[in-house]
């Protein structure tokens, strides 16, 4: 009984300040910490060997815990990139407490030996799918056309160079570079490309005079279909080098001063060639014809009734206006803009019922007619 409260004494306290113990009875948590860093990391990460078991499987960066037995533990970090260095061992002797955690990490450098390629390109129309980087005229990666890559090579001399460009684009300089790799070091390497413009750009502007311009019209570019605003130019991209018919197809109301125009583009340069065309586009205004027909039956008022309309939206009550008047049996014909309207009647007397909606959405287009019914006892 006294050893036993001898024990109690002893690992009560231990439990409470570090935890339950990871196994049973007298185990331990090993708890291993992984950091690789360096330009060519290890990627299928290690292997952790305690003593003369087997091996537990370790990420490239990160933590696994393992319980183990109290007392002294050889610990080995296996499987490590012959180009890494592992810090501050790659075999390390640990003493695992019974009911505590024990930490032990391993930092893992692995450098490049090997030359950066970076692209530099100017010009236009870039090659999408960048180039291909060669060491010795054979072709060990791709690089975009504005970026980097990292090629892996033995320490010696080489020769850099890229191929596999588009047609429009060159190498500007010297298309190899002589570079001294070292090791364990990365030898920067730069290439210049120039691209020149594959297509060209039409831009179009409308001169639009009269009341209806609003909106965009429709023009035709050889056999492609387009629409362009008024207000300022339109840019149409990506035409081949060579001659382009621009045709305007204006609105029923409006007219065209301008034939449709034939422009050539170019290209071959680092500047995009530009043709401009405008056109000078007379509209005249759309109207409709609204007849308004008043029936009255009963005791006529002796004063005409007054019809308003508004243009329909959301503000249609506050902002209504008068179109005229029409008699208790008479008809009122105006003409009013195309375009939706709300329309009803005012200074009906109260005694009088009008049949049918006081008000309503109506498209004024061509002849328009409204017929109210009016019965006043």
């Amino acid at each position: 009984m006294r050893i036993l409260s001898i024990v109690l004494l002893v690992c009560l306290p231990a439990v409470w300040s570090c935890g339950d113990p990871a196994g049973p009875a007298g185990d331990g948590t090993l708890v291993i910490f992984t950091a690789t860093s360096g330009e060519a990391p290890d990627q299928d990460g290690y292997l952790l060997a305690v003593g003369a078991a087997d091996t537990v499987a370790l990420p490239p960066s990160g933590t696994v815990e393992l319980a183990l037995g109290a007392g002294e533990h050889v610990v080995r970090l296996l499987g490590a990139a012959g180009h890494c260095t592992v810090e501050p061992h790659e075999s390390l002797e640990v003493e695992v407490t019974a009911g505590h955690r024990t930490p032990v990490g391993f930092t893992i450098d692995c450098p490049a030996t090997g030359v950066r390629v970076t692209t530099v390109t100017t010009g236009l129309d870039l090659d999408a799918d960048g180039y291909r980087v060669t060491v010795d005229g054979e072709i060990r990666g791709t690089v975009p056309a504005n970026g980097t890559a990292l090629l892996q090579l033995p320490a010696g001399e080489a020769v850099i160079g890229m191929t596999a460009l588009t047609p429009n684009c060159t190498v500007a300089g010297d298309s190899t570079r002589a570079v001294t790799v070292v090791d364990r070091e990365v030898a920067p390497v730069e290439l210049h490309a120039v691209c020149v413009a594959v297509s060209g750009v039409i831009a179009v502007a409308i001169q639009a005079a009269g009341v209806d311009r609003e909106g965009g019209y429709q023009i035709q570019v050889d056999d492609l279909a387009f629409t362009v605003d008024f207000v300022r130019p339109t840019y149409l991209s990506g035409f081949a080098p060579g001659s382009h018919v621009v045709t305007l197809d204006p609105p029923d109301n409006c007219s065209v001063a301008t034939e449709p125009v034939t422009v050539t583009l170019t290209a071959g340069t680092t500047v995009r060639d530009t043709a401009r065309v405008s056109f000078s586009v007379t509209c005249t205004t759309r109207q409709a014809t609204l007849r308004v027909t008043v029936v009255t039956s009963g005791t006529v008022p002796s004063h005409p009734y007054v019809v308003n309309v508004c243009a329909s939206g959301f503000y249609c009550e506050w902002y209504p206006y008068t179109i005229g008047t029409v008699d208790p049996n008479g008809t009122l014909v105006v003409e009013l803009l195309e375009g939706p309207y709300d329309i009803w009647l005012e200074d009906v007397p109260e005694r009088c019922g009008v049949l049918g909606p006081t008000s309503f959405f109506l498209e004024l287009q061509g002849l328009v007619d409204v017929a109210y019914s009016v019965s006043c006892p």
